[in-house]
């Protein structure tokens, strides 16, 4: 296991007044201004574990701690509140008729500045009924997704369940990103649109500046 951190600014002054203290003229630098300003540095970052040979992919990942960690990566089309109650993410609204659930969504692009769409929305779909995750039970009852224009999903359900919403909490990727790697031909993180994004390095989670919600 390995942390993702974000303690730069603290090492950076750790190693700022180490420097300093060769000079005479910082000589008087105690250490518990070190140590305060160390600790001050450490309350704007959180350390979480995560598993380094494991993936950020909700899909595939085979860890619970990065599976986890995948809900602050990437957003669903609602989420349950502490009473089951469905709450709208990336959805504007959803209707169920008959044996059919509409769900339209929110202007709302990905880390990497392009628009979530509803082929997105589709993609994630097909790789959510055909993982071995809770999400593939989950949506039993759908039997397909389609794109009736770039902001409006279609789930065609195998009978009528007006507590379909409920279930429509899997994680939305850009579709094909799961697919990038790097100049190794190691998988890359997919693209998300949640409240952080997986830093260069891999080590960190960065505040997502295009996330459509509350940033921070």
């Amino acid at each position: 296991m390995r942390k993702i951190t974000a303690l730069s600014l603290a090492l950076t002054l750790i190693i700022a007044i180490s420097f300093a203290g060769c000079r005479s003229n910082t000589a008087d630098t105690s250490s518990a201004e070190i140590t305060n300003a160390a600790a001050q540095a450490e309350k704007n970052s959180i350390n979480v574990l995560y598993c380094a040979s494991d993936s950020f992919n909700p899909y595939s990942a085979a860890t619970k701690l990065n599976r986890e960690l995948a809900t602050l990566i990437f957003e669903p089309l609602v989420r349950l509140d502490n009473n089951f109650t469905p709450v709208y993410r990336l959805a504007s609204s959803v209707t169920v008729e008959g044996a059919r659930c509409t769900a339209v969504l929110r202007d709302a692009v990905f880390s990497d500045g392009s628009a979530v769409t509803a082929g997105d929305v589709v993609y994630s779909f097909n790789l959510a009924k055909g993982s071995a995750t809770e999400y593939a039970s989950q949506l039993y009852e759908a039997a397909s997704a389609t794109a009736a224009d770039s902001k409006t999903v279609v789930f065609n359900l195998i009978k009528y369940d007006p507590y379909f919403v409920n279930v429509l909490d899997f994680p939305i990727i850009k579709s094909g990103s799961e697919k990038q790697t790097d100049a190794d031909s190691v998988a890359l993180p997919p693209t998300g649109c949640g409240r952080y994004s997986v830093g260069e390095t891999r080590d960190k989670l960065l505040i997502n500046d295009n996330f459509f919600g509350e940033k921070g």
